[in-house]
Order: structure tokens, then C-alpha cells, then sequence
């Protein structure tokens, strides 16, 4: 007995041993999903090992740091000493080219999906001091060539091969456009394959046509920044001053952006600017320019009327901008270690890209603007991140304009509902677009009003009519005036109506109407409806509505909120009127059904949420029975807590969290933090149930499986790497090293 009992103790010294090695790395993984997701997950990984070895289920604030690293991590793929100065997609994005930090002289290609080489790029020659380092790579636009651009030493030749160029099927060297020597960074091709580089010390770009002969057609100086605005002219800002011949003299950098015809080298005209220029970077569609400083600004002109799109704006050291490929973002690496995304017309930061240990040495977006590859300077390594708003459910987030509002994911799994208060509602595609938007004003209700079959969508317009639409065809259904809908049932035959707060007339009640016949099911009389859901089941095979509604007794200040589930059919019955008083006075708020009709969640005005068990409310139970989920979950006002089919509850509040519970043990399960300064807007199941919705005040809308194993199993296959010796030392103390 006496071994027994030592056994058991030493177990139980292991598993307390282990709850807090747990919570230590936990809480380390949190402190990291920002600066270093991918460690941040790999911690957090490790924290869920240490409790299972000890036969326990994960910690909630280990699946907590899980998601907050996971969800922040966009690394696709981690190339290890590839990269320095220069990356560059294929046209078709299938092939990703780097310079190598071991050899600086080579140019490697990758397979940017799998991370698989795919073959070198030697120097075609070799200088007698110095085989000169990569500094530049660039693709022809039809895929065939690869342009490199390298630096030599000073003691190098006065001529050198400033630009190789290599037959991309064959990675055979073609011919070295040999120019001025220089440090050779900036490629640019133009639309008839003249081929521009221009080194940055000494400040020369030299012009060649391929076609005709490997020596410079023209030769520039003082360019700082250098693109093809056209086949015959080039823009550049100069760091000279130039006198009325067009001869240029070495002087300081003036505010002015020149373009010049490179055949005459004649100014065709100069664009003033308010910094001075260190780089700059046409958009694809070459009518504006982005235009960055070493005093850490950034600016964006418009070509076509010499105007700025966005004034001198400071970012954490802005360098070698990038556009997307349809230029709707803008790209830009800083001494910060970390790749910045921005909005060009407004300025706005849409992704912080972070996890590099070193300055970003250069950025490259694919074709499809999807992904977008950087490289360490003097780091080693290349990654391609995930920028896209693809989708939620495939590792990225939607982001939308407008973001305070509300999201209400549609029943059958169609998209997704999107209030915006004063203004529209928008149905949203699981990409993030638009597939259909109405100028009804959502403020009453606040929530979107959508059929549980995703076909008809509700909401009232700026003169006071409520209208019922039919998303497919538009066709309209007017509702009686005065009438605010509130929800509709799952096949939109039965709308729940609000009457009092749009004029509160006397001769209308609130209650459900049968959209068919006319007739209203449910009548409150003087009560006010507050807000309503249906059940999934239809009207004639055992449906329920939940409403909450306002008794509004003489003294409207003494009124009272009660829950009322009703069973619908020919003749519907109320099942059960739960009032206010069961949470100490708390008004309800936004009552949801599980997908089954099993489970019915409520919020409150205040910390406490609801579960009620229908069944047993349709029993006729007492409430010890049927309600099987009731306590505080937030600080703040519990404003949605919706249960689904297997027994999960999630809940949402202002104070910035997202909750997960299982509703047998009324246990947390997990947390998403989203900042106690960002508001929590809301959240709903996907349509099988399998995942959640949420949406914040930061814009994005993001979905998280509900399955645990699920999310593990996410999280462990987006890994790009291992944990290294000085990271085992540091957080695991050198027990997992080995």
C-alpha cells in the first residue's frame, strides 16, 4: 500500500511538474505571436507534449497561445541560406530565384511551392579581382530569360559584365551586358526587352538592347532610383544638379522626380516632391510612383497630373518598395527585421509580416499577388509569406472595408452576412468579396436578418420601409409599415417584426407573420420585441422560435426582459417564459439556436450567459433542468453565446475575448485575446458546425476549427522549422535538445 501511495504521489509530482512547465511556455508563446509566430507556435506545441506525456488534456492557455501564433504565422515555406540581397518570381510563379549567402556570386532556383532546388546560375565569367556579388534578379516578362545584375570590387576593370543573362529552360549563360563598373541593384525590363540596371555607387544606369550587341545603348549619371516609364523614357530622381544643356553636375539630391528621354537625353518633364529619393517603384499599371527616404518616409504621386496620392508618410524605415501585382498593396522592408504591407491610396498598415531575424534585404511578389517572398540581408534565409485574403478557412483572413458592424455567417454555408449601421448589408463570398449588397439601414435591427437557406436576406431602408429581398433574383417583398424584421425563419416563410421602435402604432403588434397567408402567428400585443432567432427545423416539422421581448407596463422605466421559446406549427404554443430575473435583473441579449435545435444560448447585459436544453424545456422541466449552462464568462457585456450541435459554447464580450466551453463541464476550453483596445464585433458557426467565424475591429474576419486535435494538427503541419539549440536552451532548458 505504502508503494502505491509513493507511485501515485510521484505521479502526481510529474503531472504538477508538468502543468507548469506548460503554463511557463505558454505564456512565453504569447509574449512571441507577434514578433515570432513560428516559435511562438513551436512553444506552444511543446506545452501541449509536456501534459500529454502526462496523460492530461491540453491546457486552455496553451490552445490559447496556439491559435494567437497559428493565426498570425503566414510563413509558407522557410528557405535556409538562400537569399542576401535579391529574390524574384517567374511569371508564372512557379519558380522562385534567390541569390545565396554561402556563395554570393550564384543564383539558385527553388520550386516555390516545395522549397526543391531546381538548378545554379554561375557567373558566365569570372573578373580577375572579384567575381562580383549578386545584387539583383529579374525574369523577361514571357518567362525565357534571366537577367542577373552583380557588384565587383573597386579595384575592378573599368568595364564589367554588369548584367548576365541566362536561358531560364537551359540555366545556360546567353551574354554579359558589360557596363561602367558599379554596384549593378536595380533591374528593369521594358515592353520590347531593353534591358535597364542601375548601380547605385557610382550613381549610373546604363540601357541595352539585348538584340543588337551586349555593349550600353545609353548611359546615365546620377540617377538615385531608376525605372521604364515607357520604351523610350525612363524616370529617376537624381543626385545632381543640372544645368540648362541637360548635363548633369555632381551635386546634393534635389526634390524632383525628372523623366527623361533616354534616345536625347532630353527632359520631358520634372515632377516636384517634398523628399528626398532613395528608392522608388512604378506600379504595374505605371501611373504612380512610390517614392521612399532615409528619413524613414514614404510617398506615393500620381504620374498623370504630378500630384501626390499620399503625402510623406513615416514608417519604420521604409526601403526597396514593392506593388502588388494588381496595385492595390504596396510592399516595403526596414532595419526592423519585419515586411510591411500597406494600403497606397490611404497609407493604412494591412499586414506586419514578422519572424526574420536580420534587415530584409528584398521583396518579391508572385504573379497571382497571393504570396510574397523576402530575404534576409546577412540572415540567410528566404520565406514565402501568405498575403492574401483567400479565405479563412485556408489559413488567411477576410478583410473588409467598414469594420465596425456585425457578422452573422449564413445557415447553409453560402457566405457570410455583414451589417454596416447607417449605411448597408453586404453578403460575403468565403474570399472576401462581395457578392451582394444592399442600401438597407441595419441599425434596427443591428443584427443581419438572413433565411437559415441563405436566399432571402432583410433590413430596413433610410425612409422607414422594411423590405424582404431575394438575393438571387432581387425580386422585393414590402413589409407592412411600421414593421422592423428581425429574423426570418430557415425556408424565409415566417418573419419575427418589431413595430414600437419605428412608429408605435397602436393597430400592429409585434410577433411572427406567415409571409404566405398574411396571418400573424405570434402576437405580443403592447410588448416590444428586442430581438429573435428560428430554429433550423421548419415551420410544420417541430420548429421554435425564441424571442426576446420588452413588457412594457405603464412606467416603461419598470419594464422588464423575458425570453419566450415558442413551438411553431398551424397553431403555435409558447413553451416556456423565462424572465430577466434568473440572471439577477440582466436584460437577454441575441438568442441562437445549435444547427440541431438541441441547445438555445443567450447573452446578457452584463457577464453571465445561458445554455437552455430544449428538450427538456419542451418537457416541461423545471429550470434546474433545462438550463445547463449559466455563469459569468466576461468582464464585459456577454453580447453573444452560441452553443452548437456537440456540445461547444462560444461566447463573445467588449472586453476583447473570444471564449470557448464545453457546456457538460462548464469548463473554458480556450481564449482568443484580441486586444483589450480592439472591440469585439462577433462571431457565429460555420454551417456544419466545425469552425467559427469571429470578427474584431481590426477588419479581418477569421475562422478557427473547434475541433482541438484539428487545430493541433493545422498548426504542426504549417511548420517550416524546428526549434534550434539557442531556443531549447532558452525555453526548455535543455531537456528536449538532444
Amino acid at each position: 500500500a505504502l508503494g502505491i501511495y509513493a507511485f501515485s504521489q510521484r505521479g502526481e509530482a510529474v503531472a504538477n511538474a508538468a502543468l507548469a512547465t506548460a503554463r511557463e511556455l505558454s505564456l512565453a508563446s504569447r509574449e512571441l505571436s507577434s514578433d515570432d509566430p513560428e516559435l511562438g507556435m513551436l512553444l506552444a506545441l511543446q506545452a501541449i507534449s509536456e501534459v500529454e506525456a502526462s496523460g492530461l488534456p491540453p491546457l486552455s492557455e496553451a490552445l490559447s497561445a496556439l491559435w494567437h501564433s497559428y493565426s498570425r504565422q503566414r510563413v509558407e515555406l522557410a528557405l535556409n541560406g538562400a537569399g542576401d540581397n535579391a529574390v524574384a518570381f517567374s511569371p508564372d510563379g512557379k519558380t522562385l530565384a534567390t541569390d545565396m549567402r554561402d556563395d554570393g556570386s550564384v543564383v539558385a532556383l527553388w520550386d516555390s511551392e516545395t522549397g526543391e532546388g531546381m538548378g545554379r546560375l554561375e557567373p558566365s565569367h569570372l573578373d580577375a579581382t572579384d567575381d562580383g556579388n549578386v545584387f539583383g534578379i529579374a525574369f523577361t516578362d514571357d518567362g525565357r530569360r534571366i537577367l542577373v545584375s552583380r557588384i565587383y570590387a573597386d579595384d575592378a576593370p573599368v568595364t564589367v559584365a554588369a548584367v548576365d543573362v541566362y536561358d531560364a529552360m537551359t540555366l545556360e549563360p546567353i551574354a554579359s551586358l558589360t557596363g561602367p563598373r558599379g554596384a549593378y541593384e536595380v533591374i528593369d525590363v521594358s515592353s520590347v526587352g531593353l534591358v535597364m540596371a542601375s548601380s547605385f555607387d557610382p550613381h549610373v544606369t546604363a540601357i541595352w538592347d539585348p538584340r543588337s550587341g551586349t555593349t550600353p545603348i545609353a548611359v546615365l549619371d546620377g540617377f538615385y532610383g531608376v525605372a521604364f516609364l515607357s520604351d523610350v523614357t525612363v524616370l529617376g530622381s537624381y543626385a545632381s544638379a543640372r544645368t540648362d544643356d541637360a548635363r548633369w553636375i555632381e551635386s546634393q539630391r534635389s526634390k524632383e522626380l525628372l523623366e527623361l528621354n533616354w534616345e536625347t537625353q532630353k527632359i520631358e518633364r520634372s515632377i516636384p516632391i517634398d523628399i528626398e529619393v532613395d528608392w522608388l517603384a512604378l506600379s504595374p499599371s505605371r501611373d504612380l510612383v512610390a517614392v521612399t527616404s532615409a528619413t524613414n518616409e514614404l510617398a506615393i504621386y500620381d504620374l498623370l497630373d504630378s500630384k501626390p496620392v499620399l503625402t510623406p508618410t513615416s514608417y519604420t524605415n521604409p526601403q526597396r518598395p514593392t506593388w502588388s501585382p494588381d496595385g492595390s498593396r504596396l510592399a516595403f522592408a526596414g532595419n526592423d527585421a519585419d515586411v510591411t504591407i500597406i494600403d497606397p491610396h490611404t497609407g493604412a498598415v494591412t499586414l506586419i509580416l514578422t519572424g526574420h531575424d536580420a534587415t530584409i534585404g528584398a521583396t518579391a511578389w508572385a504573379p497571382s499577388g497571393d504570396r510574397l517572398a523576402s530575404v534576409e540581408f546577412d540572415g540567410a534565409e528566404t520565406r514565402i509569406w501568405n498575403v492574401t485574403g483567400r479565405g479563412p478557412s485556408e489559413h488567411g483572413s477576410i478583410t473588409v472595408e467598414d469594420v465596425f458592424g456585425l457578422l452573422e455567417p449564413i445557415p447553409a454555408g453560402t457566405g457570410l452576412l455583414r451589417t454596416v449601421p447607417d449605411r448597408r448589408i453586404d453578403v460575403i463570398g468565403y474570399t472576401g468579396d462581395i457578392t451582394a449588397s444592399y442600401d438597407f439601414d441595419p441599425l434596427w435591427p443591428d443584427l443581419g436578418v438572413v433565411s437559415g437557406d441563405g436566399t432571402v436576406v432583410g433590413g430596413v431602408y433610410e425612409s422607414g420601409q422594411a423590405a424582404l429581398i431575394e438575393i438571387s433574383t432581387g425580386s422585393e417583398t414590402l413589409l407592412p409599415e411600421c414593421a422592423s424584421p428581425m429574423a426570418l425563419s430557415w425556408d424565409a416563410s415566417l418573419v419575427a417584426i418589431d413595430t414600437r421602435r419605428q412608429c408605435d402604432d397602436p393597430t400592429l403588434s409585434s410577433g411572427v407573420i406567415d409571409l404566405e397567408t398574411g396571418q400573424q402567428l405570434i402576437d405580443l400585443g403592447p410588448d416590444e420585441l428586442y430581438l429573435a432567432t428560428f430554429s433550423s427545423r421548419a415551420n410544420n416539422d417541430g420548429g421554435l422560435a425564441a424571442l426576446v421581448r420588452i413588457d412594457l407596463p405603464n412606467n416603461p422605466d419598470d419594464s422588464d426582459t423575458y425570453l419566450d421559446v415558442w413551438a411553431l406549427g398551424a397553431t403555435p404554443r409558447r413553451i416556456v417564459s423565462i424572465p430577466d430575473t434568473v440572471v439577477t435583473g440582466i436584460d437577454f441579449l441575441i438568442p441562437r439556436f445549435s444547427r440541431d435545435g438541441r441547445y438555445l444560448g443567450v447573452g446578457t447585459n452584463g457577464p453571465r450567459a445561458l445554455v437552455l436544453d430544449v428538450e427538456a424545456l419542451e418537457a416541461g422541466l423545471s429550470a434546474e433542468d433545462y438550463i445547463i449552462f449559466n455563469r459569468d464568462v466576461h468582464s464585459g457585456n456577454t453580447v453573444r453565446a452560441i452553443p452548437n450541435s456537440a456540445g461547444l459554447l462560444v461566447t463573445s464580450a467588449h472586453d476583447g475575448f473570444y471564449r470557448f466551453w464545453d457546456l457538460e463541464s462548464s469548463k473554458l476550453i480556450m481564449e482568443i485575446d484580441v486586444g483589450e483596445d480592439i472591440g469585439v464585433l462577433s462571431h457565429g458557426f460555420s454551417s456544419d458546425e466545425e469552425s467559427v467565424f469571429y470578427m474584431a475591429e481590426t477588419g479581418l474576419i477569421s475562422q478557427i476549427p473547434v475541433d482541438v486535435d484539428e487545430m493541433i494538427q493545422r498548426a504542426r503541419a504549417s511548420l517550416t522549422r524546428g526549434m534550434t539549440d539557442d531556443e531549447c536552451s532558452r525555453y526548455l532548458r535543455g531537456s528536449a535538445c538532444s
